[in-house]
């Protein structure tokens, strides 16, 4: 059998702090997961993955990144597998270079902030300096990229924007509250409905569900989102059917989205 498109969402930690954040990672989140392989061969034996993406928060601060890479592509060495950061780690992150060219892994570095974005350019061309190998740029209307002799990828995209995420608004104890949508209206509208999101072991609708239970944790606001309680993860062998049909969870989200301008910072800054 055939998936297009999963996530592997990896850590709750990210060093940027912005706003409509759709995993919540603006806020003080902690934890990182571990890679187990026996939880993901069972999905390995029985399904392909035409494209595999490694996300978090920032997936490069979780430090087990390697054991993510090496083991996702032992299990699916045919997919095509990216990891997608804000860019700004690439010359802390030990070891990153051999990670990604060894495991044929793509790094995509998401621009969210203009102000960041030229200390970014300038990491980059330091890394590739540091690396020394011959890089050539791939440009076309679609992608831009930059790619070196010894496998190592770099893929540019731009999320200068932010849809809204499933904050409606916060009631009068400072807690966090969802919307109260139409489900199949928020459905029909949802960016996020594509991401299928792999969390320990379990594919789960969408990346806001394993991403929010850090977010709520933090403002002892489980009671505002139950049905997040409610919610069953598929796990391997499942009828997965339910992962492109609306369910009731799907009221969280609004049914209508807004776009505004990314504003962020890294949290050092915003403390």
């Amino acid at each position: 059998m055939n998936l297009p498109f999963v996530e592997f969402y990896i850590t709750n930690v990210c060093n940027l702090a912005c706003s409509n954040c759709n995993r919540f990672n603006n806020e003080n989140t902690t934890g990182y997961v571990r890679f187990n392989k026996e939880l993901y061969k069972p999905w390995a034996d029985l399904y392909d993955i035409d494209l595999i993406g490694i996300i978090g928060g920032e997936p490069t601060l979780n430090p087990y990144l390697g054991e993510w890479c090496s083991g996702i592509r032992d299990l699916w060495p045919d997919s095509n597998i990216v990891l997608t950061s804000n860019g700004t780690n690439i010359l802390k992150c030990k070891n990153l270079f051999a990670i990604c060219s060894e495991n044929n892994v793509t790094f995509e570095i998401s621009f969210h902030d203009e102000t960041i974005d030229q200390q970014i350019k300038q990491d980059i061309e330091t890394f590739t300096q540091l690396h020394g190998t011959n890089w050539t740029p791939r440009i076309t209307e679609d992608w831009d990229m930059l790619m070196s002799d010894e496998g190592f990828s770099f893929y540019y995209t731009q999320a200068h924007h932010f849809y809204n995420n499933q904050i409606a608004n916060w009631d009068l104890n400072n807690k966090p509250e969802p919307f109260n949508s139409n489900p199949d209206k928020a459905h029909a509208n949802c960016g996020m409905k594509h991401s299928h999101t792999f969390y320990n072991g379990k594919l789960h609708k969408c990346g806001f569900i394993p991403s929010v239970d850090a977010f709520l944790n933090l403002h002892k606001a489980h009671d505002n989102y139950p049905k997040i309680n409610g919610y069953q993860p598929h796990i391997a062998g499942d009828d997965l059917s339910r992962l492109t049909q609306p369910e009731d969870i799907c009221s969280y989200c609004p049914e209508r989205y807004k776009v505004s301008k990314v504003i962020t910072g890294f949290k050092s800054e915003k403390v």
